[in-house]
């Protein structure tokens, strides 16, 4: 019977997974619609769809090689800190019995059949310094990428600035198909150009939504409730996440400090601060009628949570903020937060999905619920994804291959959609995340709730990263923060609209 029933549920999260990539409906802005309450497309016809919507060119490129950029740390000789770094999103060299390796080398060989082309990866550096990488050799006009991965921490180099193609120039390629995530298309289109885009082709796209991470013993413990039942009731708001990490910290030891072997609310990061903005119905840009981004970070609801989050980030007695720990911990996610968590000595991890590959030797029982409203009138849950992985594609200037760019990404995209997503879930969500089927309904939620903004890839005037500095500066002044930057946050917006208008 259980192994019936994980059939089931993981039928129904890749359909829901296809789903919030592909339905119109969920791409929107705050105050639209309830991610837990829509229900979307219909499954039969998203699966469908999935199998009928790609269309093979019936093309042979006759073994002309595509050259792929994408981070490679085992390559590059780069420490492997996160489980997931072992993946480049590009390719594998050989299939070794790892579903999500296996996948990503089944679908480069369906690729390179189907097209009669050879990919060729190349290796970029690692999240911190890819982007200046692709950037210096795309100025020095070296033609050696043709498609790139970029994470979000980078992609405001590349935006604007001339040095990537509009995807719309890209001929064989339709960015309406499920595989492409239309929430990323219609956030990122601007004046009728594309400059990137995310979906099924970015494997790390899928281990970066910014959850919360419970642990049910210390639930359990506290006598917490059913916190699965907050989030179906509207009632899992910042106030009480932050009230019950309060709950639940203390000094373990009795040495009258709180240490390494005490027990912590929230086990967090400074760029937490702009996901819980986010998370809190934040918008930083709007596009108005016209196309125009628009700033939108000047309301009364971004200073109140700044006021809410700034202190409660930085207060020690009750949770663990990673920088506070890098001197003693080099790797303090994984040397420190990580054992914390599965130790049952925190109560909730504030990070990226892709922690729960790291949590696949815990013993204590742990749930997955999306980051908390501001309040129980917000009507809907926003999933940020993380800028430090979630991957983007862009095509190069310095591209001369576009017949050939558009039938490779398109293909990817598909075949990813086919081999890689399924791998994914089945690996990172069935086997290691979802212990409970209430956790299913949690990831249905989040996946339908991804959130993009064109606020967080150009970064205009520091708009977005200005939050992380707040948090370890421990600045709560937002509107004199805010009144520093304005202008040049106008001004950078008014050059990217003359840019492209």
């Amino acid at each position: 019977m259980r192994k019936i029933t994980a059939i089931i549920v993981l039928a129904t999260i890749l359909i829901l997974f296809i789903a919030a990539c592909a339905a119109d409906e969920t791409t929107k802005t705050p105050n639209e619609t309830n991610g837990l309450k829509s229900d979307g497309a219909k499954s039969d016809d998203i699966t469908t769809a999935a199998f009928q919507e790609y269309k093979s060119p019936n093309v042979n490129y006759n073994g002309a090689v595509i050259n792929i950029g994408a981070m490679d740390h085992i390559t590059r000789g780069i420490a492997i800190t996160w489980d997931v770094m072992k993946y480049c999103e590009a390719y594998a060299p050989e299939q070794n019995g790892d579903p999500v390796n296996d996948a990503l080398y089944l679908r480069n060989q369906q690729v390179e059949e189907e097209l009669g082309v050879k990919i060729n990866v190349y290796p970029l550096e690692q999240r911190s310094s890819c982007g200046t990488e692709l950037q210096k050799l795309i100025m020095a006009s070296e033609d050696v990428i043709d498609i790139a991965y970029m994470n979000g921490n980078n992609m405001s180099m590349f935006m604007g600035t001339g040095l990537v193609i509009d995807l719309y120039k890209i001929p064989n390629v339709d960015f309406s198909h499920s595989w492409w995530d239309q929430h990323s298309v219609k956030e990122f289109e601007l004046f009728g150009t594309l400059p990137t885009v995310t979906g099924d082709i970015s494997l790390y796209s899928g281990f970066s939504p910014v959850i919360y991470l419970f642990n049910k013993t210390m639930v359990n413990d506290y006598n917490l409730g059913n916190l699965y039942d907050l989030v179906r009731k509207d009632e899992w708001i910042i106030s009480k996440a932050f009230e019950m990490c309060r709950t639940v910290a203390h000094d373990v030891n009795g040495d009258g400090k709180m240490d390494v072997e005490d027990c912590y609310g929230l086990l967090t990061e400074t760029g937490g601060l702009g996901n819980m903005v986010i998370s809190g119905g934040v918008r930083l840009t709007k596009k108005d009628s016209e196309g125009v981004p628009q700033i939108m970070v000047t309301g009364q609801r971004t200073i109140d949570l700044i006021e809410m989050c700034v202190p409660f980030i930085n207060d020690k007695e009750t949770n663990i903020l990673a920088s506070n720990f890098s001197a003693r911990f080099p790797q303090a996610f994984r040397d420190f937060l990580l054992p914390t968590f599965a130790d049952d000595r925190a109560l909730f991890f504030n990070n990226q999905l892709l922690v729960a590959v790291e949590l696949r030797s815990m013993d204590a029982d742990f749930g997955i619920l999306p980051p908390p409203k501001y309040d129980t009138a917000q009507d809907n849950y926003y999933c940020p994804t993380s800028s430090s992985w979630c991957t983007y594609i862009l095509v190069p200037a310095t591209n001369s291959k576009f017949e050939m760019t558009g039938h490779v990404l398109e293909a990817m995209g598909y075949y990813s959609q086919q081999e890689i997503t399924p791998a994914y879930i089945d690996t990172t969500v069935m086997n290691k995340a979802l212990r409970d089927d209430d956790s299913a309904e949690m990831l249905k939620l989040i996946f339908a709730n991804y959130y993009y903004d064109l606020g967080m890839i150009y970064d205009w005037g520091t708009m977005y990263t200005m939050f992380s500095a707040m948090a370890a500066n421990k600045n709560v002044n937002y509107a004199s923060e805010f009144a520093r930057i304005e202008t040049r946050i106008q001004t950078e917006i008014d050059k990217t609209v003359e840019t492209l208008r």
